[in-house]
């Protein structure tokens, strides 16, 4: 990394394929890199600081062709551009202008290339004018054209230029005469020769890699790249073809039989000048990626961490399909993901069309098992699976959600609707299941409605105390909690037991997602970690760009943002943090869901008991209880909602932290007060004093756990039975 903004240009350095040279918009430098090792070599830079070369190309090691643009804040006309000879000084951090060959403003530069004989020939391609320049006699020769050029290309032995027009067509220019060739529909959008120069290629909008054979005019073509194709480039011996698509992927072509060899994919992109194509980001702990989706109707798994592709599923089933003349064509896109195990569930979309598919992972891959067709009336604003992934709940603008289920009767497993309900006719915006899946809530305006999902009953209702509170998004932590968003304004922490907000906060708050006990928020310049009980921050993540959605990754305990520029990116607290420690995903579901509470007992352990000075504050008691006491008041600083049931807590508590005491205490015993083995009761020093009023016995001990149980049993029974009453059983709902 050493640009400050995007990189706009790159090319191999003449004389050396090893190596490769690059330049940003934002810059004013061109830096040499190996490539292999990916080690920067040199950086030259221009004088003038004012300026940025956005383009070049390089001649040969000392000599580079480059567009030079000034800086919008240091000219008065930034739509000004030069074309400019800069030569490169071993002995100077500096590149030295020597010929300006052609300024102009108004048109972009659409074609910048260099051939012809011995290389020498530069290729200038703007508006309606191309420029021939010879580097050699320092000769110019202009040609004007009927349509805009889009593109150009440079025999690599003759003074013979292609160029690609908006209206599809290719022009062969020679010194006196020119021809034309067509078969693109729309803009030709890249040109190139082979090594040879016997046959050109060309490509564009309707995502087709077309050959032509130059002598007769001829051509083949390859069909179904999947997007538009933005660039083109061949071996030294033209038996392989390489196609940059615009989705951000290269098609690997074999040049003799024109058929597919094998595609290298990067993290998708947005075909089309949609904004809100990375919001619905959902992360899949079974692959280990992030789940995008694109305009072209698939979905790609993509392992940011690897930065490599993973899975693609196509769930349009269609291809791509150009626009008609200068109209874009509507064509069927994906706009909700549900991923839970191994069973996804997708939304389409095409005008008032809708569908929604259900899969299942066999045989490592995903095979569709149900389609419904017109699944609401209007838009479905949000889609989840409960967490053993047999129920799927849908919300609609039509005021309606719907539950899903699997058909008992149906030999292959079939997805039907189980239920349909509402509340007063106002568009549900989000819907979630709690995590033991006894509990569905839905957001409907600023009111949240409490649901049972096996009788489809409403329990309760909450509303939220501003008029024009509307939630936007809901998490639910357990049967007692939950969380919302009132996007752009607050976050809400509800008990569900009290019927009250447990605390609120304001804020410029885009997106929320949840992670067991945490509560992960994403505003404009930071990402918010909260424990869901307290309202400040366990952890604030600065971002460098305001994260378009949000998810989280259980593997790697990171939060995962997506931004405008098509990036996905990790939020690491700092950089100790992005370790490539992996947890199993089976390993990951046994995690306590109490882990904030648990480890801050494991905290209090640490702390040494205080040194006691008199002989009566060693009675076994009194030693077993101040032993105990900071991990109760711990305990009691929760309240009784959030907290396991007592009887599982207790006895994992107690049973844990003897253990490790008497281990601790066996430990710190000096071997000369050990009496040998065949003495049964063995005499232990606490605290490494060796005084006889501060030795037990192993008796004695076990004495003081017996009676520290006691205490504690005393004080769950009275700290809990006013608000749970009988202490719960598994088989209790």
């Amino acid at each position: 990394k050493n640009h400050s903004g995007r990189i706009t240009c790159s090319q191999l350095v003449p004389g050396n394929k090893m190596q490769v040279m690059t330049a940003s918009a934002e810059d004013n430098a061109i830096v040499w890199w190996d490539y292999v090792d990916g080690v920067k070599l040199s950086e030259k830079k221009l004088v003038d600081e004012g300026e940025k070369i956005v383009k070049f190309v390089a001649l040969d090691k000392t000599t580079i062709f480059a567009q030079i643009v000034p800086k919008p804040e240091t000219s008065i006309n930034p739509k000004l551009w030069r074309i400019v000879e800069l030569k490169v000084q071993p002995d100077s951090e500096y590149l030295k202008k020597t010929t300006t060959i052609r300024k102009t403003r108004g048109y972009s530069l659409s074609g910048f290339a260099t051939g012809g004989p011995e290389g020498r020939l530069l290729v200038i391609a703007s508006g309606r004018t191309l420029v021939w320049y010879n580097t050699k006699t320092r000769e110019v020769v202009k040609k004007m054209t009927k349509e805009i050029i889009t593109t150009c290309a440079v025999h690599p032995s003759q003074e013979c230029v292609a160029t690609g027009e908006k209206n599809g067509q290719i022009s062969i220019w020679r010194r006196n005469t020119y021809s034309t060739l067509h078969w693109h529909a729309h803009a030709v959008s890249a040109l190139t020769f082979t090594v040879d120069g016997t046959y050109l290629l060309s490509g564009g909008e309707e995502a087709v890699l077309v050959l032509w054979q130059l002598a007769i005019s001829k051509n083949t073509f390859i069909a179904r790249l999947g997007a538009p194709i933005e660039a083109i480039a061949t071996n030294s011996d033209a038996t392989r073809y390489a196609v940059a698509t615009k989705n951000n992927s290269i098609w690997v072509i074999d040049g003799r039989s024109m058929q597919k060899d094998f595609q290298i994919r990067g993290l998708a992109t947005q075909t089309s000048e949609h904004k809100n194509w990375l919001k619905n980001l959902v992360y899949d702990p079974r692959s280990q990626s992030v789940v995008v989706k694109s305009d072209s109707g698939t979905l790609q798994f993509y392992d940011i961490f690897r930065g490599r592709h993973v899975l693609s599923l196509d769930v349009v089933k269609r291809n791509y399909v150009s626009k008609t003349e200068d109209e874009e064509t509507t064509t069927w896109t994906v706009e909700r993901i549900a991923l839970k195990r191994k069973r996804l569930a997708t939304f389409e979309k095409l005008r008032s069309r809708m569908v929604i598919k259900f899969w299942k992972w066999v045989d490592n891959r995903y095979e569709m098992n149900t389609i419904i067709n017109q699944p609401h009336e209007k838009r479905i604003l949000s889609m989840n699976f409960n967490d053993s992934a047999t129920l799927l709940v849908t919300t609609s603008l039509d005021g309606k959600f719907k539950l899903w289920e699997i058909n008992p009767d149906s030999s292959n497993e079939q997805w039907q609707c189980k239920s349909v309900a509402f509340y007063r006719d106002s568009p549900l915006r989000d819907a979630k299941f709690s995590q033991d899946g006894s509990l569905l809530a839905a957001a409907s305006n600023r009111t949240l409605t409490l649901w049972n999902p096996y009788t489809n009953s409403l329990l309760d209702r909450l509303t939220h105390p501003c008029l024009d509170d509307t939630v936007s998004q809901l998490e639910i932590f357990s049967q007692y909690l939950l969380g919302t968003l009132i996007k752009g304004k607050k976050l809400y922490m509800w008990d569900l037991l009290q019927k009250k907000v447990l605390w609120s906060l304001s804020g410029a708050f885009l997106h929320i997602t949840s992670h067991q006990q945490y509560f992960i928020v994403a505003e404009r310049k930071h990402i918010l970690i909260f424990f869901h009980t307290d309202p400040t921050p366990q952890t604030v993540i600065p971002v460098a760009q305001q994260p378009m959605g949000l998810t989280f990754c259980p593997i790697r305990h990171v939060p995962i943002y997506s931004i405008f520029t098509g990036e996905i990116l990790a939020a690491f607290e700092d950089e100790s943090a992005s370790s490539n420690t992996k947890i199993d995903e089976e390993e990951e579901e046994t995690l306590p869901k109490f882990t904030g509470i648990l480890s801050k007992i494991k905290e209090s352990r640490k702390r040494k008991l205080p040194q006691e000075t008199t002989k009566a504050t060693l009675d076994k008691r009194s030693l077993a209880v101040s032993r105990s006491k900071e991990l109760l008041e711990t305990l009691s600083s929760y309240s009784s909602h959030v907290l396991p049931p007592v009887s599982k807590l207790f006895e994992a508590f107690f049973e844990d932290h003897t253990a490790q005491e008497g281990t601790k205490l066996l430990e710190e015993t000096p071997n000369n007060q050990i009496e040998p083995e065949q003495n049964t009761e063995k005499i232990i020093s606490l605290n490494g004093v060796d005084s006889p009023e501060k030795q037990y016995s192993a008796g004695a001990l076990n004495s003081e756990r017996d009676a520290a149980k006691t205490d504690m049993q005393t004080f769950f029974a009275k700290k809990f039975k006013s608000t749970l009453g009988t202490p719960r059983t598994a088989k209790a709902k």
